[in-house]
Protein backbone atom coordinates (compact mmCIF):
# COMPACT_ATOMS: atom_id res chain seq x y z
CA UNK A 1 0.00 0.00 0.00
CA UNK A 2 2.69 2.52 0.91
CA UNK A 3 4.46 1.44 -2.79
CA UNK A 4 1.01 2.77 -4.39
CA UNK A 5 0.73 5.80 -2.04
CA UNK A 6 4.49 6.83 -3.12
CA UNK A 7 3.40 7.60 -6.39
CA UNK A 8 1.69 10.83 -8.47
CA UNK A 9 -1.36 10.48 -5.76
CA UNK A 10 1.28 11.82 -2.80
CA UNK A 11 2.65 14.83 -5.75
CA UNK A 12 -0.58 16.15 -6.21
CA UNK A 13 -1.24 16.10 -2.39
CA UNK A 14 2.11 18.01 -2.06
CA UNK A 15 0.99 20.02 -4.78
CA UNK A 16 -2.33 21.05 -3.17
CA UNK A 17 -0.41 21.89 0.39
CA UNK A 18 0.08 25.33 -0.11
CA UNK A 19 -3.66 26.49 -0.42
CA UNK A 20 -4.37 24.21 2.18
CA UNK A 21 -1.42 26.24 4.50
CA UNK A 22 -2.54 29.52 3.19
CA UNK A 23 -6.55 29.07 3.84
CA UNK A 24 -5.98 28.44 7.58
CA UNK A 25 -3.22 31.34 7.82
CA UNK A 26 -6.36 34.27 8.53
CA UNK A 27 -7.41 32.11 11.68
CA UNK A 28 -4.23 32.76 13.67
CA UNK A 29 -3.19 35.61 11.50
CA UNK A 30 -4.76 37.74 14.30
CA UNK A 31 -2.87 36.28 17.30
CA UNK A 32 0.79 37.51 16.47
CA UNK A 33 -0.65 40.84 14.16
CA UNK A 34 -2.74 42.13 17.10
CA UNK A 35 0.83 43.20 18.81
CA UNK A 36 1.22 45.72 16.23
CA UNK A 37 -2.39 47.10 15.33
CA UNK A 38 -2.60 47.74 19.43
CA UNK A 39 0.59 49.43 19.71
CA UNK A 40 0.81 53.27 19.94
CA UNK A 41 4.37 52.62 17.62
CA UNK A 42 3.02 54.77 14.50
CA UNK A 43 6.31 52.93 13.01
CA UNK A 44 4.97 49.11 14.09
CA UNK A 45 1.33 50.04 13.70
CA UNK A 46 0.07 50.62 9.79
CA UNK A 47 -3.04 52.12 11.56
CA UNK A 48 -0.87 54.93 13.34
CA UNK A 49 -3.30 54.31 16.76
CA UNK A 50 -4.06 51.50 18.59
CA UNK A 51 -7.47 49.63 17.42
CA UNK A 52 -10.13 49.49 19.60
CA UNK A 53 -11.92 46.40 21.61
CA UNK A 54 -15.02 46.47 18.45
CA UNK A 55 -12.16 46.63 16.05
CA UNK A 56 -11.11 43.80 17.18
CA UNK A 57 -13.96 41.94 17.37
CA UNK A 58 -14.86 43.09 13.58
CA UNK A 59 -11.41 42.61 12.28
CA UNK A 60 -11.39 38.34 14.22
CA UNK A 61 -15.13 38.24 13.00
CA UNK A 62 -14.93 38.83 9.37
CA UNK A 63 -12.94 36.20 8.10
CA UNK A 64 -15.54 33.52 9.16
CA UNK A 65 -18.04 35.85 7.75
CA UNK A 66 -16.26 36.04 4.53
CA UNK A 67 -16.59 32.22 4.84
CA UNK A 68 -20.20 31.52 4.73
CA UNK A 69 -20.29 32.85 1.53
CA UNK A 70 -16.79 31.81 0.04
CA UNK A 71 -18.21 28.23 -0.40
CA UNK A 72 -21.08 28.94 -2.23
CA UNK A 73 -19.70 31.18 -4.50
CA UNK A 74 -16.47 29.09 -4.94
CA UNK A 75 -18.62 26.06 -5.04
CA UNK A 76 -20.55 26.57 -7.88
CA UNK A 77 -17.83 27.39 -10.31
CA UNK A 78 -16.55 24.19 -9.01
CA UNK A 79 -19.26 22.26 -10.01
CA UNK A 80 -19.30 24.26 -13.48
CA UNK A 81 -15.48 24.37 -14.34
CA UNK A 82 -13.95 21.75 -12.64
CA UNK A 83 -12.50 20.83 -9.18
CA UNK A 84 -8.92 22.27 -10.65
CA UNK A 85 -10.56 25.11 -11.57
CA UNK A 86 -12.51 25.75 -7.86
CA UNK A 87 -9.25 25.71 -6.23
CA UNK A 88 -7.14 27.88 -8.44
CA UNK A 89 -10.09 30.53 -8.42
CA UNK A 90 -10.20 29.45 -4.58
CA UNK A 91 -6.28 30.94 -3.76
CA UNK A 92 -6.96 34.31 -5.77
CA UNK A 93 -9.14 36.29 -2.74
CA UNK A 94 -5.83 34.80 -0.29
CA UNK A 95 -3.26 36.27 -2.58
CA UNK A 96 -4.79 39.81 -3.18
CA UNK A 97 -5.52 40.10 0.86
CA UNK A 98 -2.02 39.21 1.77
CA UNK A 99 -0.87 42.22 -0.59
CA UNK A 100 -3.25 44.31 0.36
CA UNK A 101 -2.50 44.15 3.90
CA UNK A 102 1.30 44.54 3.30
CA UNK A 103 0.49 47.95 1.45
CA UNK A 104 -2.48 49.42 1.38
CA UNK A 105 -3.60 49.31 5.90
CA UNK A 106 -3.77 53.07 6.46
CA UNK A 107 -7.46 52.50 6.72
CA UNK A 108 -9.24 49.97 9.40
CA UNK A 109 -11.87 49.58 6.89
CA UNK A 110 -9.04 48.23 4.24
CA UNK A 111 -8.00 45.44 6.96
CA UNK A 112 -11.96 44.69 7.20
CA UNK A 113 -12.05 44.27 3.45
CA UNK A 114 -8.67 41.99 3.31
CA UNK A 115 -10.00 40.19 6.39
CA UNK A 116 -13.83 39.76 4.77
CA UNK A 117 -12.02 38.33 0.93
CA UNK A 118 -9.83 36.42 2.54
CA UNK A 119 -12.64 34.48 4.58
CA UNK A 120 -14.11 33.58 0.72
CA UNK A 121 -10.79 31.58 -0.35
CA UNK A 122 -10.71 29.96 3.88
CA UNK A 123 -14.30 28.92 3.54
CA UNK A 124 -14.14 27.50 -0.06
CA UNK A 125 -11.13 25.79 0.46
CA UNK A 126 -12.28 23.81 3.59
CA UNK A 127 -15.58 23.12 1.45
CA UNK A 128 -13.72 22.14 -1.43
CA UNK A 129 -10.38 20.79 -0.76
CA UNK A 130 -11.94 17.45 1.29
CA UNK A 131 -13.76 16.53 -1.76
CA UNK A 132 -11.13 17.31 -4.43
CA UNK A 133 -8.30 14.46 -2.31
CA UNK A 134 -11.15 12.31 -1.82
CA UNK A 135 -11.81 11.93 -5.42
CA UNK A 136 -7.87 11.35 -6.17
CA UNK A 137 -7.52 8.75 -3.78
CA UNK A 138 -7.77 5.49 -3.60
CA UNK A 139 -10.06 3.69 -1.36
CA UNK A 140 -7.99 1.93 0.92
CA UNK A 141 -5.22 5.38 1.46
CA UNK A 142 -8.56 7.70 1.32
CA UNK A 143 -8.76 8.32 5.03
CA UNK A 144 -4.81 8.91 4.80
CA UNK A 145 -4.62 11.43 2.16
CA UNK A 146 -7.37 13.26 3.26
CA UNK A 147 -5.67 13.76 6.86
CA UNK A 148 -3.36 15.55 4.80
CA UNK A 149 -5.43 18.57 5.50
CA UNK A 150 -4.85 18.69 9.03
CA UNK A 151 -1.21 18.46 8.81
CA UNK A 152 -1.03 21.58 6.04
CA UNK A 153 -3.78 23.57 7.89
CA UNK A 154 -1.47 23.12 10.80
CA UNK A 155 1.24 24.49 9.33
CA UNK A 156 -0.53 27.33 8.25
CA UNK A 157 -0.89 27.89 12.13
CA UNK A 158 2.56 27.26 12.45
CA UNK A 159 3.25 29.88 10.20
CA UNK A 160 1.56 32.45 12.11
CA UNK A 161 2.65 31.39 15.75
CA UNK A 162 5.90 30.63 14.92
CA UNK A 163 7.18 33.48 12.08
CA UNK A 164 4.09 36.00 12.87
CA UNK A 165 5.62 37.21 16.11
CA UNK A 166 8.99 38.40 14.90
CA UNK A 167 8.31 39.64 11.83
CA UNK A 168 7.64 43.33 10.95
CA UNK A 169 3.62 43.14 9.70
CA UNK A 170 4.46 43.94 5.74
CA UNK A 171 6.82 41.73 5.68
CA UNK A 172 4.55 38.88 7.42
CA UNK A 173 2.44 39.53 5.08
CA UNK A 174 3.82 39.73 1.96
CA UNK A 175 5.63 36.22 3.20
CA UNK A 176 1.86 34.90 3.40
CA UNK A 177 0.77 36.26 0.31
CA UNK A 178 3.80 33.98 -1.76
CA UNK A 179 2.35 31.00 -0.69
CA UNK A 180 -0.91 30.95 -2.16
CA UNK A 181 0.64 32.25 -5.40
CA UNK A 182 3.55 29.82 -5.66
CA UNK A 183 0.13 26.94 -5.35
CA UNK A 184 -0.96 28.54 -8.09
CA UNK A 185 1.47 28.73 -10.58
CA UNK A 186 2.49 24.93 -9.66
CA UNK A 187 -0.83 23.97 -9.44
CA UNK A 188 -1.71 25.51 -12.88
CA UNK A 189 0.88 23.48 -14.71
CA UNK A 190 1.14 20.46 -13.37
CA UNK A 191 -2.62 19.34 -11.08
CA UNK A 192 -4.88 17.03 -12.76
CA UNK A 193 -8.65 17.29 -12.61
CA UNK A 194 -10.60 15.09 -10.61
CA UNK A 195 -11.47 11.94 -12.47
CA UNK A 196 -14.70 11.82 -10.77
CA UNK A 197 -15.47 15.21 -12.18
CA UNK A 198 -14.04 13.52 -15.84
CA UNK A 199 -16.21 10.60 -15.87
CA UNK A 200 -19.33 13.22 -15.01
CA UNK A 201 -18.80 15.26 -17.68
CA UNK A 202 -18.33 12.42 -20.10
CA UNK A 203 -14.66 12.63 -20.62
CA UNK A 204 -13.78 8.94 -20.31
CA UNK A 205 -10.65 9.12 -21.99
CA UNK A 206 -9.72 11.82 -19.72
CA UNK A 207 -10.70 9.98 -16.63
CA UNK A 208 -8.79 6.96 -17.56
CA UNK A 209 -5.45 9.02 -18.41
CA UNK A 210 -5.65 11.03 -14.87
CA UNK A 211 -6.14 7.52 -12.84
CA UNK A 212 -3.26 6.15 -15.01
CA UNK A 213 -1.18 8.67 -13.66
CA UNK A 214 -2.50 8.73 -10.05
CA UNK A 215 -2.21 4.96 -10.12
CA UNK A 216 1.21 4.75 -11.48
CA UNK A 217 0.08 3.30 -15.13
CA UNK A 218 -1.43 -0.01 -13.05
CA UNK A 219 -3.93 -1.31 -15.65
CA UNK A 220 -5.56 -3.38 -13.21
CA UNK A 221 -6.54 -0.50 -10.57
CA UNK A 222 -7.16 1.64 -13.11
CA UNK A 223 -9.87 -0.07 -15.43
CA UNK A 224 -11.34 -0.87 -11.61
CA UNK A 225 -11.39 1.94 -10.41
CA UNK A 226 -13.37 3.26 -13.35
CA UNK A 227 -16.03 0.64 -12.95
CA UNK A 228 -16.38 1.64 -9.91
CA UNK A 229 -16.90 5.40 -10.67
CA UNK A 230 -19.33 4.99 -13.52
CA UNK A 231 -21.04 2.25 -11.56
CA UNK A 232 -21.33 5.00 -8.81
CA UNK A 233 -22.31 7.84 -10.93
CA UNK A 234 -24.52 5.94 -12.98
CA UNK A 235 -26.64 5.86 -9.98
CA UNK A 236 -26.92 9.61 -8.83
CA UNK A 237 -29.46 11.97 -10.64
CA UNK A 238 -29.26 15.76 -10.25
CA UNK A 239 -30.13 16.81 -7.04
CA UNK A 240 -29.94 20.06 -5.12
CA UNK A 241 -30.20 20.74 -1.38
CA UNK A 242 -34.31 19.82 -1.33
CA UNK A 243 -32.91 16.11 -1.47
CA UNK A 244 -30.72 15.96 1.41
CA UNK A 245 -33.64 16.58 3.61
CA UNK A 246 -36.30 14.55 2.01
CA UNK A 247 -33.81 11.64 1.98
CA UNK A 248 -33.91 10.16 5.00
CA UNK A 249 -30.28 8.82 5.21
CA UNK A 250 -28.60 11.48 3.43
CA UNK A 251 -30.65 13.55 6.03
CA UNK A 252 -29.17 11.47 8.76
CA UNK A 253 -25.67 11.97 7.70
CA UNK A 254 -25.78 16.17 6.54
CA UNK A 255 -27.16 15.81 10.45
CA UNK A 256 -23.99 14.10 11.45
CA UNK A 257 -21.45 15.67 10.09
CA UNK A 258 -22.72 19.45 10.25
CA UNK A 259 -22.67 18.71 14.30
CA UNK A 260 -19.00 17.95 13.94
CA UNK A 261 -17.95 20.73 12.07
CA UNK A 262 -20.19 22.84 14.47
CA UNK A 263 -18.34 21.06 17.37
CA UNK A 264 -14.81 21.94 15.82
CA UNK A 265 -16.21 25.73 16.04
CA UNK A 266 -17.71 25.34 19.34
CA UNK A 267 -14.80 23.47 21.79
CA UNK A 268 -13.47 26.89 21.18
CA UNK A 269 -10.11 26.27 19.07
CA UNK A 270 -10.68 29.12 16.41
CA UNK A 271 -11.06 31.72 19.16
CA UNK A 272 -7.67 29.98 20.85
CA UNK A 273 -5.87 30.59 18.04
CA UNK A 274 -6.86 33.99 17.13
CA UNK A 275 -6.70 34.86 20.88
CA UNK A 276 -3.44 32.90 21.85
CA UNK A 277 -0.96 35.80 22.95
CA UNK A 278 -3.63 37.82 25.00
CA UNK A 279 -4.97 34.49 26.58
CA UNK A 280 -1.59 33.48 27.61
CA UNK A 281 -0.84 37.33 28.61
CA UNK A 282 -4.02 37.17 30.57
CA UNK A 283 -3.30 33.89 32.87
CA UNK A 284 0.32 35.33 33.67
CA UNK A 285 2.47 32.19 33.68
CA UNK A 286 5.62 33.81 33.77
CA UNK A 287 6.49 33.34 30.09
CA UNK A 288 6.27 35.87 27.26
CA UNK A 289 3.35 35.40 25.37
CA UNK A 290 5.79 34.80 22.47
CA UNK A 291 7.52 32.32 23.55
CA UNK A 292 3.89 30.53 24.80
CA UNK A 293 3.11 31.23 20.94
CA UNK A 294 6.24 29.75 19.59
CA UNK A 295 5.84 26.69 21.61
CA UNK A 296 1.86 26.39 20.87
CA UNK A 297 3.05 26.26 17.19
CA UNK A 298 5.48 23.61 17.60
CA UNK A 299 2.70 21.80 19.37
CA UNK A 300 0.35 22.56 16.73
CA UNK A 301 2.32 21.01 13.31
CA UNK A 302 4.53 18.14 15.57
CA UNK A 303 0.11 16.61 16.51
CA UNK A 304 -0.96 17.07 13.21
CA UNK A 305 1.58 14.01 12.52
CA UNK A 306 -0.49 11.51 14.42
CA UNK A 307 -3.95 11.40 12.96
CA UNK A 308 -2.83 10.19 9.44
CA UNK A 309 -1.16 6.80 11.28
CA UNK A 310 -4.14 6.23 13.32
CA UNK A 311 -7.50 7.04 10.78
CA UNK A 312 -7.42 3.96 8.49
CA UNK A 313 -6.54 1.65 11.31
CA UNK A 314 -8.21 2.87 13.94
CA UNK A 315 -11.25 4.69 12.30
CA UNK A 316 -13.18 7.87 12.06
CA UNK A 317 -15.49 7.00 15.13
CA UNK A 318 -13.19 6.16 17.52
CA UNK A 319 -10.98 9.43 16.95
CA UNK A 320 -13.60 12.13 16.97
CA UNK A 321 -14.87 10.25 20.78
CA UNK A 322 -11.17 10.38 21.93
CA UNK A 323 -10.85 13.66 20.66
CA UNK A 324 -14.16 15.14 22.50
CA UNK A 325 -13.33 13.78 25.24
CA UNK A 326 -9.63 14.84 25.79
CA UNK A 327 -10.73 18.26 24.87
CA UNK A 328 -13.54 18.31 27.53
CA UNK A 329 -10.52 17.34 30.19
CA UNK A 330 -7.91 20.14 28.99
CA UNK A 331 -10.53 22.59 28.89
CA UNK A 332 -11.95 22.07 32.33
CA UNK A 333 -8.54 22.60 33.88
CA UNK A 334 -7.92 25.71 31.65
CA UNK A 335 -11.29 27.02 33.17
CA UNK A 336 -10.55 25.99 36.45
CA UNK A 337 -7.05 27.83 36.33
CA UNK A 338 -9.23 31.21 35.67
CA UNK A 339 -11.24 30.71 38.40
CA UNK A 340 -9.02 30.37 41.01
CA UNK A 341 -6.90 33.05 39.81
CA UNK A 342 -9.63 35.91 39.27
CA UNK A 343 -12.36 34.13 41.62
CA UNK A 344 -11.35 33.28 44.56
CA UNK A 345 -8.10 34.13 46.95
CA UNK A 346 -6.16 31.38 46.11
CA UNK A 347 -2.27 31.38 44.81
CA UNK A 348 -2.05 30.20 41.31
CA UNK A 349 1.78 30.32 41.49
CA UNK A 350 2.18 26.86 42.17
CA UNK A 351 0.22 25.70 38.87
CA UNK A 352 1.39 27.92 36.71
CA UNK A 353 2.07 25.50 34.45
CA UNK A 354 -1.15 24.18 34.16
CA UNK A 355 -2.81 26.57 31.32
CA UNK A 356 -0.12 25.77 28.69
CA UNK A 357 0.29 21.94 29.32
CA UNK A 358 -3.42 22.24 29.71
CA UNK A 359 -3.47 23.67 26.52
CA UNK A 360 -1.08 21.30 24.56
CA UNK A 361 -3.05 18.78 25.56
CA UNK A 362 -6.04 20.26 24.15
CA UNK A 363 -4.24 21.03 20.82
CA UNK A 364 -3.15 17.22 20.38
CA UNK A 365 -6.74 16.43 21.73
CA UNK A 366 -8.18 18.55 18.44
CA UNK A 367 -5.65 17.12 15.89
CA UNK A 368 -5.99 13.94 16.87
CA UNK A 369 -9.20 13.71 15.64
CA UNK A 370 -11.96 16.47 15.36
CA UNK A 371 -9.21 18.94 13.34
CA UNK A 372 -9.87 16.64 9.86
CA UNK A 373 -12.04 13.95 10.06
CA UNK A 374 -15.48 15.55 9.84
CA UNK A 375 -14.42 17.02 6.71
CA UNK A 376 -13.59 13.66 5.67
CA UNK A 377 -16.89 11.92 6.47
CA UNK A 378 -18.36 14.93 4.70
CA UNK A 379 -16.22 13.94 1.67
CA UNK A 380 -17.08 9.73 2.08
CA UNK A 381 -20.98 9.80 3.29
CA UNK A 382 -22.63 11.66 0.06
CA UNK A 383 -23.55 10.52 -3.25
CA UNK A 384 -21.44 12.56 -5.90
CA UNK A 385 -24.51 14.28 -6.88
CA UNK A 386 -25.22 16.51 -3.34
CA UNK A 387 -21.74 15.91 -2.25
CA UNK A 388 -21.05 19.57 -3.29
CA UNK A 389 -24.19 21.45 -2.65
CA UNK A 390 -23.83 19.33 1.01
CA UNK A 391 -19.94 20.95 1.85
CA UNK A 392 -20.64 24.02 0.65
CA UNK A 393 -23.78 24.21 3.26
CA UNK A 394 -22.29 22.83 5.77
CA UNK A 395 -19.22 24.57 5.48
CA UNK A 396 -20.89 27.82 5.53
CA UNK A 397 -23.14 27.04 8.17
CA UNK A 398 -20.07 26.13 10.30
CA UNK A 399 -18.61 29.44 9.63
CA UNK A 400 -21.29 30.95 10.43
CA UNK A 401 -21.73 29.93 13.77
CA UNK A 402 -17.63 30.93 14.16
CA UNK A 403 -18.34 34.47 12.91
CA UNK A 404 -21.17 34.58 15.62
CA UNK A 405 -18.95 32.73 17.94
CA UNK A 406 -15.58 35.17 17.93
CA UNK A 407 -17.70 38.49 16.96
CA UNK A 408 -18.93 38.00 20.57
CA UNK A 409 -15.90 36.38 22.23
CA UNK A 410 -15.21 39.24 24.32
CA UNK A 411 -18.50 40.04 25.23
CA UNK A 412 -19.03 36.21 26.15
CA UNK A 413 -15.46 36.75 28.39
CA UNK A 414 -17.16 39.94 30.39
CA UNK A 415 -20.71 38.14 31.20
CA UNK A 416 -18.71 34.61 32.30
CA UNK A 417 -15.31 35.53 32.44
CA UNK A 418 -12.03 33.57 31.07
CA UNK A 419 -13.25 30.71 33.44
CA UNK A 420 -17.36 30.40 32.30
CA UNK A 421 -15.70 30.76 28.57
CA UNK A 422 -13.88 27.90 28.70
CA UNK A 423 -16.01 25.64 30.86
CA UNK A 424 -18.71 26.59 28.15
CA UNK A 425 -16.38 25.14 25.66
CA UNK A 426 -15.70 22.13 27.98
CA UNK A 427 -19.58 21.55 28.34
CA UNK A 428 -20.19 21.52 24.63
CA UNK A 429 -17.36 19.04 23.98
CA UNK A 430 -18.54 16.46 26.43
CA UNK A 431 -22.15 16.71 24.77
CA UNK A 432 -20.41 16.10 21.67
CA UNK A 433 -18.38 13.09 22.38
CA UNK A 434 -21.23 11.38 24.32
CA UNK A 435 -23.63 11.66 20.68
CA UNK A 436 -20.58 10.72 18.53
CA UNK A 437 -20.42 7.45 20.58
CA UNK A 438 -23.95 6.53 20.10
CA UNK A 439 -24.69 7.83 16.32
CA UNK A 440 -21.61 8.56 15.07
CA UNK A 441 -20.99 5.66 12.45
CA UNK A 442 -17.78 4.16 11.21
CA UNK A 443 -16.61 4.62 6.91
CA UNK A 444 -12.94 3.21 7.62
CA UNK A 445 -12.24 1.33 4.95
CA UNK A 446 -15.51 1.96 2.94
CA UNK A 447 -15.86 2.51 -0.68
CA UNK A 448 -18.41 5.62 -1.70
CA UNK A 449 -20.26 3.25 -3.02
CA UNK A 450 -20.31 0.96 0.18
CA UNK A 451 -21.19 3.93 2.51
CA UNK A 452 -23.75 4.92 0.42
CA UNK A 453 -25.29 1.55 0.75
CA UNK A 454 -25.08 1.33 4.35
CA UNK A 455 -26.75 4.80 4.53
CA UNK A 456 -29.63 3.38 2.54
CA UNK A 457 -29.87 0.80 5.29
CA UNK A 458 -31.59 2.24 7.98
CA UNK A 459 -28.24 4.18 9.55
CA UNK A 460 -27.31 4.05 12.95
CA UNK A 461 -29.43 0.45 13.20
CA UNK A 462 -28.00 -0.95 10.35
CA UNK A 463 -24.57 -0.15 11.39
CA UNK A 464 -25.15 -1.93 15.03
CA UNK A 465 -27.22 -4.82 14.25
CA UNK A 466 -24.42 -5.51 10.75
CA UNK A 467 -21.77 -6.45 13.61
CA UNK A 468 -24.65 -8.29 16.34
CA UNK A 469 -25.60 -10.13 12.89
CA UNK A 470 -22.19 -11.57 12.95
CA UNK A 471 -22.23 -12.15 15.98
CA UNK A 472 -24.56 -14.03 16.04
CA UNK A 473 -24.08 -16.22 12.75
CA UNK A 474 -20.34 -17.13 13.94
CA UNK A 475 -22.40 -18.40 17.70
CA UNK A 476 -25.03 -20.67 15.12
CA UNK A 477 -21.86 -21.84 13.29
CA UNK A 478 -19.86 -22.52 16.02
CA UNK A 479 -23.00 -24.44 17.79
CA UNK A 480 -23.55 -26.81 14.84
CA UNK A 481 -19.95 -27.56 14.19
Amino acid sequence: MMVKFCSFTLLVVFMVGPLITSVDIPISWTSPMFLSLYSTNASVNPLDRPITQTEDAWIVSLVPLGAVIGPFLFGYLSDRLGRKIGLLLTSTPLIASSFILAFFSSSVYVIYFARLIAGFSMGAGYALLPVYLSEIAEDSNRGMVSQALNIFWSFGNFISCAVGPFLPYMVFNIVIGCIPTAFFVVFLLWAPESPYYLVSKGDIEGAQQTLAKLRMNDEKVVEEEMASIKEFLEKDKKGGISEVFSNPPVRRAFIICTFLVFTQELCGFSVFLMYMQPIFEAAGIGLSSDKCSLIMSVVIITSSFINPFFIDKAGRKILIVMSCFGMFISLTLVGAFFYIKTSTNLSTDPITWLPIFSLIFFIFAFNFGLGAVPWTLTSEMFPNNLKQVVSTTISASSWLASAVLTRFYNDMNDSLGRSGSFWFFAGYCLISGIVSLIFLPETKGKSFAEIQDMLQSNSIIYFRSEARAKKEVGNVMSTRF
